[in-house]
């Protein structure tokens, strides 16, 4: 998990990121929406209106706050490099590495020529003229509507079939369709928002409610003073630690939802994040790339893979996982820090090594 030491030049860099900086904005954790040009309250600093984009966002990735980035700061606003060591908190150089890593170039000790990794991007007559699409539904109202569709009985079943507690579902507010014949687990943003519904049918397939957005999965009742915060990959998962007692969100996908992740993490100003991941290769790289970006909101990033290969936490609790089989894991894990920016060996695993 360690990053490199070198990178490629400046100018590399910029090449390969051009065209692209609305996507790398996003993952550092700016809100989609206030990439548009208008004025949006910053991200760092709060206001109302003293946020936004410059032209060409995503050919140039340029932002500024007239707040805490603005001319005479360091850094001052211009291009995206000087926008990411803004938002990232980061120095210069550790803000290319972050920047190598998403890009997926190679270091200079590689002597080959850096290869951008396939990534979604953005058109940028989408960025500069409109904003990101706003559902007319009040996903809000129709989690409630199905909260309520949902039965004692029909709650308990699924429970039982999942091997998670009935209260966890509750917390979760999973709800049934009728019409759909699937429970519906309401998907929200950083502030708490339904912005969308994960279905779930009889059958375990799995889509998402027509017009919604991916988010993630918050139980009622988190409090906002816990310790240490279990970030899993998908609702049932985060619904199976919920039921042995550990504070758990779940994401929709391993690498989905990392900006409100992130958002939300330092929203509530939880400070010890585990990163729950599978075992898979996506599953692990997904893990990698949202604790570089957690490690910026958090002092100490983790990533714990319960299980064996093929099973993922939910299976694992369901096999006789407790909380201290994840303190366990934890302590064997290496922690990834910002003050360094690569993860700090754990010294009980090397001397067990030896």
């Amino acid at each position: 998990m360690s990053l490199p030491h070198t990178t490629p030049s400046v100018g590399e860099l910029k090449a390969l990121a051009a065209g692209r900086w609305f996507d790398i904005l996003i993952a550092a954790g700016i809100d989609a929406d206030m990439l548009n040009g208008r004025g949006h309250p910053c991200p760092k600093c709060g206001g109302r209106d003293r946020f936004a984009a410059f032209p060409n966002i995503n050919g140039r990735g340029a932002v500024h706050c007239r707040h805490c980035f603005t001319r005479g700061c360091d850094p001052s606003p211009g291009d995206g490099i000087a926008s990411l060591q803004w938002i990232l908190g980061l120095d210069f150089r550790a803000t290319l590495g972050w920047l190598a890593d998403w890009l997926g170039v190679k270091n200079e000790n590689d002597r080959s020529r850096p290869r951008p990794i396939a990534r979604r991007t953005v058109p940028s007559n989408r960025i500069v003229n409109t904003e990101p699409p706003k559902s007319s539904i009040d996903f809000d109202d129709l989690a409630k509507q199905f909260f309520c569709e949902m039965s004692r009985e029909r709650r308990e079943g699924l429970a039982k079939r999942l091997s998670v507690h009935p209260r966890t579902l509750v917390r979760l507010r999973v709800g049934y369709s009728e019409q759909d014949q699937a429970t519906t687990w309401p998907m929200v943003d950083s502030g708490g928002r339904c912005i969308g519904l994960r279905m779930r049918g009889h059958d375990n397939n799995k889509w998402s409610y027509r017009g919604g957005r991916g988010g993630l999965f918050v139980p009622d009742g988190i409090a906002t003073s816990i310790n240490r915060l279990f970030i899993c990959e998908g609702p049932t998962d985060a619904a199976a630690l919920l039921s042995i007692g550990l504070p758990a969100i779940g994401r929709p996908s391993c690498q989905g939802a990392m900006p409100a992740t992130v958002n939300f993490v330092r929203r509530i100003g939880c400070h010890d994040v585990a990163i729950v991941a599978d075992h898979d290769e996506a599953g692990q790289n997904g893990a990698t790339r949202l604790a570089r970006l957690l490690v910026t909101v958090a002092n100490t990033v983790r990533i714990i893979t319960p299980g064996n290969p093929g099973d993922d936490a939910r299976k694992f609790v369901a096999g006789g996982g407790t909380p201290g089989h994840f303190d366990e894991l934890l302590a064997e894990a290496d922690a990834l820090m910002l003050a360094i920016r690569r993860s700090v060996p754990n010294p009980k695993r090397n001397a067990d090594r030896n």
